[in-house]
């Protein structure tokens, strides 16, 4: 599973949030992982399968905790490593702009 480092103040509770992916960035698949690629920046990011399972459900429909669920239930892992991993994924996709929460990015 996915896990980066976050400031945990960042953390406010945002289990409303339905994250959006960016249009920004291509995105190509390859064996379950993503390579994306944004043509602006010309700037390059690979996610793994779980980053990129997390990355499919933002869509502007699943709410974080839907996402935290399904990834629980495809992985089985807890509740509440499941929503600690979708938590830290969409802060790290958020801060290169791959997703947002629909009011701009997701930190």
């Amino acid at each position: 599973m996915t896990a980066t480092l976050t400031d945990q103040s960042s953390r406010s509770s945002r289990s409303s949030d339905r994250p959006l992916r960016s249009e920004e960035w291509m995105c190509r698949e390859l064996d379950g992982e993503g390579i994306f690629y944004d043509v602006a920046t010309d700037t390059t990011c690979r996610l793994n399968e779980t980053a990129m399972f997390i990355w499919t459900l933002c869509d502007g429909d699943h709410g974080v905790d839907e996402i935290s669920e399904r990834l629980a239930a495809r992985y089985d892992v807890g509740a509440e490593r499941s929503h600690r991993d979708v938590r830290d994924t969409l802060d790290h996709l958020g801060s290169l702009g791959i997703v947002s929460s629909g009011q701009g990015p997701v930190l």
